[in-house]
Order: C-alpha cells, then sequence, then structure tokens
C-alpha cells in the first residue's frame, strides 16, 4: 500500500496540503513504513457504515499549545481505537482557548480550523476522558499509557516493519497527527490568502508570491522565551551553525547526537542540495526575526524566507495567554501557516525536545514525503531540562 501512495501521492481532498498539492516531491517520495495501512484503517474506524450502532470516546484537552494538544488527542484516537468507540472532542471544553466562534459557527475544538474527526454524531454510549488519555488495566501488561500503540497495528509493526517497538510510539504519533491535522475549506481557503499577505524574503517591499518554497529551503523553528521552563532553547547562533554545515555539504552530520543516539549514522545528500543557503524562519520572538535578517547581507549571503506577522517582544507564549477569539483565529492561522511551509523544506533545524518540533518530523514522514531528508535536532535531554539516561538516550521524544 506505501508504494501505491508513493506513485499517486495523498489525496488533496481529504490531505489538503500544500506539498500534497503541488506535488512537488514526485518521483522521490519516502513515506513513513506503513502510512497508507494506518490512515486507511483511522479513517474506517472514524467513519463506521452504521453510526447507530456506534459507541463513542468524548475527549476533554489538557491546557497547552496547540503541538501538545493534538499529540493527546492522537493518544486520546488510540484508546478509541483499542476500545471500539469512535472519537469524538466535546463542544464546551473549557481548556480548548484556540477557537473563534465566528470562524466556525457550531464547529466543535480544533474542528474550528480542521476537517471533522467523524462522520458520526454522538449517540447515548458515550465514554468521557479529561485530560491525560489514560486507561488502567486489570494487569500492567493491560495499561493503556501515553507512549502506548492501538492493538490493531502492533502485529504489523512487529512482523513487517523495520521500526523498533521502543520507537512505535513515536511511529503512532506521525500517523495519528497525519489524520487530526487536515484543514478544513475554511481554513485552507484562509490559509491562501494570509499566505499570500504575509510571507516575504529579505527585505522584499512586498510578499513572495510563491505557491510553494523553491527546492532547497532549511526550515529552522526558533523557540524563545516561556518554552525555556520546560526544555533547553538555543540562541539563533546554534541553528546558523548547522545550517551553515548544510550548506557547505558536510557529510558528517549525525542523525542524532552521541549522547542520544543508537547509532553513528550521518545524513547523506547530494552536493549542492542547500548550497543556495535559502532559509525559511518560523519564531515568536522578534528580536530572532531581526537577528535573522542580518544574515540577508551576511558573506556569503542568506536568503531568508518569514513571516509578516505579530510577534512577542516580552518572551510570552502566545498561544498559552490568548485573550479573545480574534487572538485565537490569529494565532491558529500563524501557527498551521508556519507548519505547513516548514513541510515544504526540504532539510530541518529544530529541537525535538519541543512539541512543535516533532509535529514538524511526525507530518513530513507521512504527507510531506520526505522521511528521509535531514532532519538535525539539538535535544539532549528531555522536558523540564532532565539529562536522559543511557538505558533510554531518546527521552525527550516521549513527553506531551
Amino acid at each position: 500500500m506505501d508504494q501505491d501512495l508513493k506513485r499517486s501521492g495523498f489525496d488533496p481532498v481529504r490531505y489538503p496540503w500544500s506539498v500534497v498539492r503541488q506535488g512537488t516531491t514526485l518521483g522521490s517520495h519516502e513515506v513513513l513504513y506503513g502510512t497508507a495501512y494506518a490512515q486507511k484503517l483511522i479513517w474506517e474506524h472514524q467513519h463506521p457504515v452504521n453510526c447507530s450502532n456506534a459507541s463513542f470516546l468524548l475527549y476533554f484537552h489538557h491546557e497547552a499549545g496547540i503541538g501538545s494538544q493534538l499529540h493527546w488527542l492522537g493518544q486520546a484516537l488510540a484508546i478509541a481505537m483499542n476500545l471500539g468507540r469512535v472519537l469524538v472532542i466535546s463542544p464546551k471544553d473549557p481548556l480548548m482557548k484556540i477557537y473563534d466562534s465566528s470562524f466556525c459557527p457550531g464547529a466543535s475544538g480544533y474542528e474550528c480550523w480542521l476537517q471533522n474527526m467523524t462522520s458520526c454524531h454522538v449517540g447515548k454510549d458515550v465514554l468521557q476522558i479529561h485530560g491525560t488519555p489514560a486507561i488502567k488495566g486489570r494487569q500492567p501488561a493491560e495499561n493503556f499509557h501515553e507512549q502506548s500503540v492501538p492493538v490493531v497495528f502492533q502485529e504489523m509493526l512487529a512482523n513487517c516493519s523495520p521500526i523498533k517497538s521502543k520507537s512505535w510510539f513515536y511511529w503512532w504519533r506521525s500517523q495519528s497527527v497525519t489524520y487530526l491535522t487536515r484543514f478544513n475549506d475554511r481554513t485552507r481557503k484562509a490559509l491562501d490568502r494570509f499566505r499570500s499577505d504575509s510571507l516575504y524574503t529579505c527585505d522584499a517591499p512586498i510578499p513572495s508570491p510563491a505557491d510553494i518554497l523553491s527546492p532547497g529551503h532549511i526550515s529552522a523553528h526558533v523557540r524563545q522565551g516561556e518554552k525555556g521552563r520546560e526544555a533547553r532553547l538555543f540562541p539563533l547562533e546554534v541553528y546558523l551553525k548547522q545550517m551553515e554545515a548544510l550548506a557547505d555539504n558536510s557529510s558528517e552530520l549525525r542523525v542524532l547526537f552521541k549522547e542520544v543516539a543508537e547509532s553513528d549514522r550521518n545524513f547523506s545528500y547530494p552536493a549542492g542540495t542547500y548550497s543556495e543557503r535559502k532559509i525559511f524562519l518560523s519564531t515568536e520572538d522578534q528580536p530572532t526575526l531581526q537577528k535573522a535578517l542580518k544574515l540577508c547581507s551576511a558573506d556569503p549571503p542568506w536568503q531568508v524566507t518569514w513571516t509578516k506577522v505579530n510577534r512577542s517582544s516580552n518572551h510570552r507564549d502566545t498561544w498559552m495567554h490568548v485573550q479573545s477569539q480574534e487572538a485565537a483565529r490569529q494565532e491558529a492561522l500563524i501557527a498551521f501557516m508556519n507548519l505547513e511551509l516548514a513541510l515544504e523544506a526540504d532539510a530541518w533545524v529544530c529541537a525535538l525536545s519541543s512539541n512543535w518540533c516533532r509535529l514538524i518530523d511526525e507530518l513530513r514522514m507521512t504527507v510531506g514525503m520526505k522521511a528521509s531528508k535531514p532532519y538535525l535536532s539539538m535535544s539532549r535531554s528531555g522536558k523540564k531540562r532532565q539529562p536522559c539516561t543511557p538505558e533510554e538516550p531518546q527521552c525527550y521524544l516521549r513527553n506531551l
């Protein structure tokens, strides 16, 4: 099924991302193993033939940013599949703040921005879960927690896939967010308009007209401010060192730092892939943007693509301090526009301790069809800055 997917691509109606609509990677598709099978089974689970016989799992969100909430929602989907229940979200969730009723009258939660998770309406048989999607079984082996994977996929992963069992949870997160993060028509049109007005390159006086980033872009997502309480933050200079290595055709770029790696593998890519020195920068921090724009006049110069949107100068996490529905709409569109632009790149420099960086990684391996392209993570420790242990070197991937 994955081979068919690589030949024909994703359905642009069901998965209306720019990279899917444009088909820019045709002929060089690399997709995460089992993606076609997983997307088929998730769709069939969430769209049963007879909704009148369906039972439901009603999920209420954690208070968190968009990346974290989508990951928790994906784990709620895992529990729903295990229990044979259709996942739905509450129309009245006090912790769902990224919502604008004027943009999407009558929609619930993330269905304001994304396609409906199910074609069913909630019936009488409803199980509610609030916050952490977890179930305690009679035996420890029956426990279902934030790294658990739906049982329906475990035989395929164990017997057919090259993925190690301790990484199955990351495979599932890729599949769940791929299903959940599908823009509805309203959001798709709003993003197209927003992009045409907001996307700039260096100090150009007018927006960039491109429908998709040109080949060879490196995406860098630079977090600052309040996120430093959760994990280590890095200045732009650290990102730049990695991007310079890509532009210089380095053959010594490790897949992961030795502190968190299980092997000594390095990334390989054709010489000259990134030699045009093109960056797409996403950041909530205005000083970081100003510093990056100085690279346009460096020697040699970088071509810096960025979005002209409101940014913070006080280091507050804007997603966590939304004060109005209008502000929520702005933050949602900014976030999804930056996410889409990141998937259009051909390499990434990010910190995988960040839920947002993981979201980029997970989606570029599925709808992005760029599973083998260089993704340079700077993370060497988990959330709360706790170092990973030798027994669990990639602990930063686990926390939501």
